[in-house]
């Protein structure tokens, strides 16, 4: 939609459709010094310069790619500048960091994990000083917990129980990609996740843990991993009795599974008490 003044259009739509242009002004007197534009993403082409919060523009987004520390120019008293700031675009979350000059309310920088997306609005207090408020969308990064489950009057149990001739197989398995598997209740493979959210690690383990099994009662079967000692979980850990013969005995442990954060165990981070028994029918 054209503006006129006196008939004459002085303010229309340029030919992309995207923006108005002033047109047919002569004669004009005036200054208006702080007419700023918009840049759609920090580092575009005609825009401000990567990593740079430029105050000749009144707004600009940001989809991170990396972490990154951000500069100030074009400062001058009452300027402003609104960031959209987005951390996690691809799946990945990163931080940004602001200098000295940006001072926040009660001198305290938001959490950035707390949020993905950030519209923050810095306002020039002077030519150095810049005040800023953010405000978080959505939901943000969720913080990585290592939780174990069991006490030792309550085992966490699975049976593997199968027909006479077929061996039953019972077990608990800790994955490397931070979860927990039991066998099924025919006692064949392991393909039920055990508190799948919760149990052993909330989110894909950012750094390498170490898990020891302690049995406390019965014996582990062929098939386990060694028991008493510090394991790597950049590896699948299983522990696990097996049935070869009908009727009889039937084959069960108990253990004491910890995992710590580092290959001596002086920094355990979860305890956890689980139990396997396997049967072989002898009908």
């Amino acid at each position: 939609m054209a503006v006129k003044i006196n008939g004459t259009i002085v303010a229309d739509l340029n030919s992309s459709g995207d923006s108005v242009d002033f047109v047919n002004i002569t004669d004009a007197t005036g200054a208006y010094d702080n007419l700023r534009a918009f840049t759609p993403n920090i580092g575009d082409v005609g825009g401000p310069a990567n990593d740079t919060l430029d105050f000749n523009f009144s707004s600009c987004s940001e989809s991170m790619t990396a972490n990154h520390t951000y500069a100030e120019s074009n400062k001058s008293a009452g300027r402003v500048l609104l960031l959209s700031l987005n951390r996690n675009p691809s799946g990945t979350p990163y931080t940004p960091t602001f200098s000295a000059n940006i001072k926040w309310p009660n001198d305290t920088e938001p959490t950035w994990a707390d949020y993905n997306n950030w519209l923050i609005c810095l306002v020039c207090w002077d030519s150095t000083t810049v005040r800023a408020t953010a405000s978080g969308f959505g939901t943000g990064t969720v913080a990585e917990t290592v939780t174990l489950s069991g006490t030792p009057s309550s085992y966490n149990s699975v049976f593997g129980v199968t027909s006479n001739g077929v061996d039953s197989l019972a077990g608990w398995r800790f994955k490397s990609d931070g979860t927990v598997f039991k066998t099924n209740v025919l006692g064949s493979s392991y393909s039920i996740q055990f508190n799948a959210g919760t149990e052993w690690c909330n989110v894909t383990p950012s750094q390498t843990y170490y898990l020891r099994c302690t049995v406390q009662a019965g014996s582990l079967g062929g098939g386990s991993q060694p028991a008493n000692t510090w394991l790597a979980l950049t590896t699948d850990r299983t522990f696990e009795v097996l049935d070869t013969v009908a009727g009889g005995s039937e084959p069960t442990v108990q253990i004491k599974i910890e995992i710590a954060s580092d290959s001596g165990g002086s920094n355990i981070l979860a305890t956890g008490y689980y139990e396997a028994t396997a049967t072989q029918e002898s009908q």
